[in-house]
């Protein structure tokens, strides 16, 4: 008998509360860098999570395969040298049952 386990696929979220008096432009150049870097060069797609009036809340993940605490390293790291973002949590690798369907690269 043939049995099927189901696959495991690890994200984690992360929670970036931007400084004080960024604007538009400096926010959107961080987000840039952010996709650019940790995002992008890990091969890691988001998910917007939750609207923050200061920040941004979202879903990272690997497509086909789970992300790593190295992962969480590399966000964590990056977003501890950013002046911009005055706050921050990256939260622990956690089981997605599926992959958010309307994710981004």
């Amino acid at each position: 008998m043939d049995q099927h386990t189901p696959s495991t696929t690890l994200g984690f979220s992360i929670r970036f509360q931007l400084a004080d008096g960024l604007g538009e432009d400096g926010a959107l150049e961080l987000w840039d860098d952010f996709v650019a870097g940790p995002l992008g060069g890990r091969g890691l797609a988001y998910e917007a999570v939750a609207e923050e009036t200061n920040g941004l809340s979202r879903l990272l993940y690997r497509p086909n395969a789970s992300a790593t605490e190295d992962d969480r390293h590399a966000v964590r790291e990056w977003a501890r040298r950013r002046g911009e973002i005055a706050d921050y949590d990256v939260g622990p690798l956690t089981n997605l049952e599926s992959p958010p369907p309307n994710a981004s690269l």
